[in-house]
């Protein structure tokens, strides 16, 4: 039988000692355990931090891409009112209206691409206050998780975003260059008029 211990007048067990000890060994353990898993989660969350930094880079060189792509088609519109204003009186109306409508969709799409750098800054802001939460104890990873999730949704709509400015941009060109096609065909109408009338007139003569 094991020797009993009187303790502020009770009576206790060897045996009730030693399964206490057990039982505090045994929750060591499991903080040590939960400690590695969030060792290891918090590694996992570095790795996908680097991953949106790569991400980051990436959309950052697709919208200077964007940004001089928009510089060309300013440029081009710019050609297009010089040229304009060469045109027959009817024709430069008809060109005029047409200038209009693409400087307007010329600004919709640097109001687009403004916002879609404000996002940019923004999305560079959450990484940045994600990785200080890396570094604070007791790290809640389900709402890492959350927060990389909603970072992950940010990124793929600025990418439809760029995906849509580029099309309205290609759009453009392709406007741009039917529109010069068309003051070069009325440039040589008027070139081949006036060659006309110089023949008559010599003619006349």
């Amino acid at each position: 039988m094991a020797d009993a211990t009187v303790v502020n007048g009770e009576v206790s067990d060897d045996r009730t000692v030693d399964i206490a000890g057990d039982e505090t060994s045994s929750k060591i353990s499991g903080l040590h355990q939960m400690i590695a898993d969030l060792e290891r989660e918090n590694g996992i969350t570095i790795k996908e931090n680097e991953g949106y930094k790569k991400q980051i880079q990436e959309l950052e060189a697709s919208v200077e891409e964007l940004s001089t792509a928009n510089e060309d088609l300013k440029k081009q519109v710019e050609k297009a009112e010089s040229e304009n204003k060469r045109c027959g009186a009817a024709r430069a109306a008809e060109l005029e209206a047409e200038v209009s409508r693409l400087q307007h969709d010329l600004v919709s799409a640097m109001s687009d691409l403004q916002e879609s750098t404000v996002e940019l800054s923004d999305l560079k802001e959450g990484v940045g206050r994600a990785k200080e939460r890396e570094k604070e104890k007791g790290v809640n990873l389900e709402a890492i998780g959350k927060e990389r999730d909603l970072l992950l949704s940010k990124v793929e709509k600025l990418e439809g975003v760029e995906n849509s400015l580029r099309g309205e941009s290609d759009g453009k060109e392709r406007e741009i260059w039917s529109l010069r096609k068309n003051v070069e065909e009325l440039e040589g109408s008027v070139e081949n008029s006036k060659s006309g009338e110089v023949e008559m007139l010599e003619k006349d003569h």
